[in-house]
């Protein structure tokens, strides 16, 4: 009987004892873990692989913890802007304070690397136009460019011109809820998406908190355009989903365009939708859609409008700005993202009494509107315009990655001309505006040449006009 109870007494000690390794050796690895995280190797090692997943742009990154009941967790994550950039950006491409992410334990007892949430706090973007337009430049394929631009309007034709490719009509056709196939031809992927996209995945819970978004221009002061308070919640994969979002700032050109925006996310399989609600003809502000894939193979599409009861004052440069009423646009395209040259779109935008300011006169117009096309490489605007009593501006022009033409006429009144003048002879020495007179005699007219050679862009300012670098223009003497 006594060596019952001793034989059980001894494996109830062993067992206490291989808990109390097991426990021992679990805390001690959780520690050595998490001294590990803490050393700058492997925070360098983290950073290093999160370079290689974004094309080689430097990573920095504050700290790393994990721990079984709270994920992981990367603080003070920060992507340095490409290097051509940085000695004129300051600020990083992409600033994040936390990203916190839950594993899915179940799926690694399986052997697969899973997450079930992802919760990203405070990213803020900082994108220049330049960085955008070089990634497209180079992904851009070869394209012929659309015949030579011309001056549409002639000189008897400037008070009342019938354009040669109407501007899209903002009413209503422009608040259609199924735009004509004629406008926007939607593209369609070349294949269906491998076996494996269509693979039903996991879902996965994407969480941004407080996010912004600015887009800059290298050597300007002022932003284009930022995001503020981008609070997004995205259930992505697995079926059917859907969540609420909202923005609470969208600004461009220092003009605040919609407030507390609400918007609604859908989800299914592998794409995502963002839904802006609005009434067009009532509401102003952002509404329509947009939907992209969250896998390569997948296309974008984007249905987007917006209306704005007035555009203040915005500064082109020292001695030019300009502002006008009621505003309208729509923008319909779509493509592949990894792929640029293949995006195609139109967009329509018109606009109630515009007044440009130069040189501190102020001249009046009745409208504003244009047309925008993108296809293989092109953009081409068939027909944009300016229209008042006594000046107009009326113009078309393609630009591609390689180059570019741009035709544009003016006409001003007499009283213009000498201002006009003087306002270039600020940025240029000696050169001049050249104009011809139109009848009945009190408006003169001008067309302006743009165009790009090996050397850069040049402007060409009228028939016997100077021929001046498009650089020039931006300096004051």
């Amino acid at each position: 009987m006594n060596r019952r109870r001793n034989g059980k007494r001894r494996w109830g000690l062993s067992l206490r004892r291989i808990a109390a390794g097991l426990v021992a050796s679990a805390m001690l690895g959780f520690l050595l873990l998490q001294g590990l995280l803490a050393t700058s190797w492997m925070r360098s090692k983290v950073a290093g692989k999160l370079s290689q997943r974004i094309g080689g742009l430097e990573v920095e990154i504050d700290s790393l913890s994990w721990t079984p009941w709270d994920g992981a967790k990367i603080g003070g994550l920060e992507v340095k802007q490409p290097a051509a950039l940085q000695e004129w950006v300051s600020t990083p491409l992409l600033e994040v304070d936390e990203i916190h992410a839950w594993p899915d334990y179940g799926a690694a007892l399986k052997r697969k690397v899973s997450v079930s949430q992802v919760t990203v706090l405070r990213p803020k973007l900082h994108v220049t136009v330049d960085m955008l337009v070089s990634i497209a430049a180079a992904s851009m394929p070869p394209a012929e460019p659309p015949a030579m631009a011309a001056v549409a309007p002639r000189p008897g034709a400037v008070e009342n011109p019938q354009p040669e490719v109407a501007p899209a009509e903002m009413d209503p056709s422009l608040t259609e809820a199924e735009p004509a196939a004629s406008k926007v031809p939607t593209p369609q992927p070349e294949a269906a998406p491998p076996p494996e996209l269509q693979a039903a995945r996991k879902r996965m819970q994407v969480v941004v908190e407080d996010g912004a978004c600015e887009l800059v221009r290298v050597g300007m002061d002022e932003r284009l355009a930022r995001l503020e308070g981008v609070d997004l919640d995205l259930p992505l994969f697995g079926g059917v989903g859907g969540s609420g979002s909202s923005v609470a700032l969208i600004e461009c050109l220092g003009q605040v365009v919609d407030e507390q925006l609400e918007m609604q996310v859908k989800t299914e399989g592998t794409g995502v939708q963002f839904l802006f609600p609005g009434d067009p003809q009532e509401d102003f502000g952002v509404f329509g859609s947009c939907s992209f894939g969250l896998v390569r193979g997948l296309p974008f599409q984007a249905d987007l409008g917006l209306r704005l009861s007035s555009l203040e004052k915005i500064n082109f440069s020292e001695a030019l700005s300009g502002q006008c009423g009621e505003v309208q646009a729509r923008i319909q395209g779509g493509g592949w993202l990894q792929a640029p040259g293949s995006w195609r779109g139109v967009s329509a935008f018109e606009a109630k009494q515009p007044q440009v300011s130069m040189g501190g006169q102020v001249v009046d117009f009745d409208s504003a509107s244009a047309v925008v096309q993108l296809a293989g490489g092109v953009i081409q605007s068939p027909d944009f315009r300016v229209m008042g009593e006594s000046a107009s501006i009326l113009g078309n022009g393609w630009i591609t990655s390689r180059g570019g033409v741009a035709v544009v006429r003016l006409v001003v009144p007499d009283s213009a001309v000498r201002m006009i003048n003087g306002a270039l002879n600020q940025r240029v020495p000696e050169s001049v505006f050249s104009f011809k007179p139109l009848d009945p005699g009190n408006r003169w007219f001008s067309d302006v040449s743009i165009w790009r050679e090996e050397a850069g862009w040049s402007v060409g300012f009228g028939d016997g006009g100077s021929i001046v670098p498009l650089d020039e223009l931006g300096k004051i003497e």
